[in-house]
């Protein structure tokens, strides 16, 4: 709202610096890659029940969750999803953050094609003479 107030020219004429604090966050890079969908929900729970645990104590509470999924190529997807209302419930966010995975393609790459990056042309290693 503070963004569309400032772009309309409306609101408070005092500038505050003031922000809510750091953002907590974790990154985890697992020594072999999680490919069961069972084994990546269990440890992304954990992740964000440690997380709240940590926001919690902090005194703070937790209004948005970002997954990051990198494949073994380290081409990158992120998905945010806001709670319906700030919590410090760990079972909300956990929640939150096992129902985002399901955004996430979770087989083969991500996805994405670098930028620049041409596909091969020719024929298909099939269609070749031998």
């Amino acid at each position: 709202m503070a963004g569309r107030q400032l772009a309309l020219g409306t609101g408070s004429t005092r500038v505050s610096s003031a922000r809510g604090g750091p953002l907590a966050s974790h990154v985890i890079t697992f020594p072999r890659d999680l490919t069961a969908a069972a084994d990546i929900e269990q440890r992304l729970d954990e992740i964000a029940r440690e997380l709240t645990g940590e926001v919690v104590a902090a005194g703070r509470t937790v209004r948005r969750v970002r997954g990051r999924r990198a494949d073994r190529h380290l081409l990158t997807r992120t998905r945010i999803t806001t709670l319906p209302a700030p919590s410090q419930d760990r079972c909300d966010v956990a929640g939150a953050a096992v129902a985002l995975l399901e955004r996430f393609e979770l087989t083969g790459r991500c996805g994405a094609r670098r930028p620049g990056r041409v596909p091969r042309r020719g024929r298909h290693a099939s269609q070749r003479s031998r």
